[in-house]
């Protein structure tokens, strides 16, 4: 697992979407609760709630990291939305951003980010990014 998350890293993806693989779009495709390519993003898991090669890869994410790890910089643009818990955004030389339940940050491409959590309890994301190898 060591290795596959240097693969990554260095490919610019996740475990989980990398394992997700390309597979068959359908133009709409029902998923259903517990479906989705699920695994290692970053310091935490996420499941995908797509399948395929689509332009929008929304996922959720569950984690209880205090330290927020390296900095992710990527070409995408990402939207976050928090369910559950209390997190904690660095955005480098724009500050942290305390989030809580319901609300949500907007990330443009190119915008350095971490995260970790902002009380004892795990934290839960609602997370839409854009997927650059979209056809």
């Amino acid at each position: 697992m060591a290795s596959l998350d240097r693969i990554t890293v260095a490919l610019g993806t996740s475990q989980v979407e990398l394992l997700a693989g390309q597979g068959n779009v359908q133009v709409s495709a029902v998923h259903r609760a517990g479906e989705g390519t699920a695994g290692s993003y970053g310091l935490g898991r996420a499941r995908l709630l797509t399948t395929g090669n689509r332009r929008l890869q929304p996922m959720l994410y569950a984690g209880d990291n205090t330290d927020p790890g390296e900095f992710y910089q990527h070409a995408e643009d990402e939207f976050i939305h928090v369910t559950d818990g209390k997190v904690l955004v660095d955005l480098g030389p724009d500050g942290i951003e305390p989030l809580g339940p319901g609300d949500s940050l907007y990330l443009s491409g190119g915008t350095p980010h971490r995260w970790s959590t902002g009380g004892p309890e795990v934290y839960r994301l609602f997370i839409v990014k854009e997927n650059p190898d979209a056809r």
